[in-house]
């Protein structure tokens, strides 16, 4: 619904991709929508379960696509811990760095499309990425930076 409603505001300055743009609007409604959680103190946001206590079996695919597989017994109990300490690893990183993971990893976004999805310059973008992914390997500890 509210993409239909900013869908004027898109074709009088279509800058973007529409995808982009529309993955902006999405950003911008969850944003909103967190800012009134937080502020409507309805529930205490200390009591949220982080990431890492996640059992494996509940993890996201952003998470397990970090990690390769394992077939054997031992390989699933290192990928088990490998992928607490990955969301660990992840949790630890700016909002903004994790954002850029996102996108140029899973959504394989280049460069130029990411910088414009988040306003921000190719060159910051590209050094965000690579640090970021840099930290993973360093808290993790081991090469998690590439697809399985």
């Amino acid at each position: 619904m509210e993409v239909h409603a900013r869908l004027a505001d898109f074709r009088a300055d279509p800058r973007l991709p529409v995808l982009l743009w529309m993955r902006l609007v999405v950003r911008d409604k969850i944003v909103d929508a967190h800012r009134a959680h937080l502020g409507a103190k309805i529930r205490d946001v200390r009591q949220e379960v982080p990431l890492g206590a996640r059992k494996a079996a509940g993890v996201d695919e952003f998470t397990l696509a970090l990690v390769d597989t394992g077939t054997s017994p031992s390989e699933a109990a290192v990928r088990a811990e490998l992928i607490v300490k990955t969301l660990s690893a992840l949790e630890r990183l700016d909002a903004v760095d994790r954002e850029v993971v996102y996108l140029r990893h899973f959504e394989s976004m280049d460069s130029r499309a990411t910088a414009a999805a988040l306003g921000m310059t190719e060159a910051a973008v590209a050094k965000r990425y690579v640090r970021s992914l840099a930290k993973i390997r360093e808290r993790v500890g081991a090469d998690v930076g590439t697809r399985p």
